[in-house]
């Protein structure tokens, strides 16, 4: 029998099948968050309180298959507790259309010296410090070891947590949350992270977290933490 030849289009289709079947898997969508913090001056303990408790949570969450399947990705600037440069850190992170939220600024005078930028740029910021709060150190919590030890693995000289590691850990896990909600109705842009923000119920080692967001224009987008365990 005499073997018929493959018609030019079947052979294409063939082909282009074989092709595809050789491609390596889709890469996940990288979702960005900031971090804004003092790592220099007389305030860079706190900042590196918060970017090792950062890392950590994005290690974990991105090992764990991401937020909704999008690999966290962080990006850090440092203010030095100052008002200009909150403000040029507030806007390096605006003008980035992947950073999706912030975390920042630790200190109430540079929170304030940066909240409209975040508010024309419609970029959600956690507000850690924005207010007199207090935390806990993490030690005198029931249940932290593992974690101590987990956030002391980060780097080769990382010290024992502050009382700004959890609170910051404990954001980036909020943030995780709330990309994931808003990316199962759309794309987990800035304003559909900001909608879903105020939904969120964190249990984490402070208890239930909720994220309160500021009442007025300047401030509809600046968060702050409250918690069941602190009334």
């Amino acid at each position: 029998m005499i073997a018929r030849p493959i018609p030019a289009k079947a052979l294409w289709l063939l082909l282009l099948v074989t092709l595809t079947a050789c491609l390596p898997p889709a890469l996940p969508p990288v979702v960005k968050i900031g971090l804004v913090a003092p790592f220099e001056g007389a305030d860079r303990d706190v900042g590196y309180e918060a970017i090792y408790a950062a890392r950590l949570a994005v290690r974990e969450i991105n090992a764990a298959g991401g937020a909704g399947g999008a690999r966290l990705e962080l990006v850090a600037y440092d203010d030095r507790a100052d008002a200009d440069f909150a403000v040029t850190a507030a806007r390096n992170l605006a003008t980035d259309g992947d950073v999706v939220a912030a975390i920042g600024h630790f200190r109430p005078e540079s929170t304030a010296a940066a909240r409209s930028i975040y508010a024309e740029a419609g970029l959600p910021l956690l507000a850690l410090g924005a207010e007199d709060e207090t935390y806990p150190l993490p030690e005198t919590l029931d249940g932290t070891a593992d974690w101590i030890a987990a956030y002391r693995a980060v780097g080769p000289y990382t010290p024992v947590p502050g009382v700004w590691a959890l609170p910051t850990y404990e954001a980036v896990y909020t943030l995780a949350e709330a990309i994931a909600a808003a990316g199962a109705a759309s794309e987990p842009d800035r304003a559909a992270v900001a909608a879903a923000l105020p939904r969120i119920a964190r249990q984490g080692f402070l208890g239930t977290l909720h994220w309160r967001a500021g009442a007025t224009p300047e401030t509809a987008l600046i968060f702050r933490m409250e918690s069941s365990a602190w009334k």
